[in-house]
């Protein structure tokens, strides 16, 4: 049988989707960086390796921005998996054994 479960409380499942939203905040502007300094990079250089390169990189960034919705999209889950679980647990809470 397989073992499912939360090994975690509520409250540090919440504080790795904060860690999460950080580090999606940075990755997002770290992307945003490369992103003009590539631009920069191969606006300043003229050739048909540059054209490449831009193109490239259009479509490696699009990779990115799925990576980030992918994130996002884990994020929510969760947060409404623990809201879901808490719920139930407030009402078996107030239930007496009979």
């Amino acid at each position: 049988m397989d073992n499912f479960g939360l090994s975690m409380n509520y409250d540090e499942i919440e504080e790795q989707c904060r860690a999460l939203d950080t580090v999606v905040e940075n990755f997002n502007e770290s992307r945003n960086q490369m992103t003009t300094a590539v631009g920069v990079l191969c606006d300043g250089w003229k050739s048909k390796t540059s054209d490449s390169t831009r193109e490239n990189y259009s479509a490696m960034s699009e990779h990115l921005t799925k990576t980030v919705e992918i994130v996002e999209e884990l994020k929510a889950e969760i947060r409404k998996y623990v809201q879901d679980i808490m719920a139930i647990d407030s009402s078996y809470a107030g239930t007496t054994v009979q």
